[in-house]
């Protein structure tokens, strides 16, 4: 009994993982030798990657971009370099926030 249990466990947090995208969020920074990138990723469902992708620029008033590779992940990014890395660090905050009020809360 408990094995099965354990199976329909793993078996649905596999069909969980299947409808998830990934998304990396990036904060394009200066550096001394150019410019860096900072990145988190985390995971979003499948039903919002084309609402995410389409809306971040007009979501940030332009200031973030978001594109989707052909493997699926979604990639979300300032379009101007910031000047250190605790600024890149506050945007990708921002931008998690906000792809977090538009696909979860709905606002979008």
């Amino acid at each position: 009994m408990l094995g099965l249990r354990t199976l329909l466990l793993a078996l649905s947090l596999l069909a969980l993982q299947a409808l998830a995208a990934k998304i990396t969020y990036t904060g394009k920074y200066h550096d001394q030798g150019g410019i860096v990138k900072y990145s988190r990723s985390d995971k979003i469902e499948d039903k919002h990657a084309q609402p995410v992708v389409q809306g971040v620029e007009k979501w940030s008033n332009k200031k973030y971009k978001a594109s989707q590779s052909k493997t699926g992940i979604i990639t979300v990014y300032n379009v101007k370099a910031v000047g250190s890395k605790k600024e890149a660090v506050d945007l990708v905050k921002d931008m998690e926030h906000l792809v977090w009020k538009h696909t979860v809360l709905g606002s979008g």
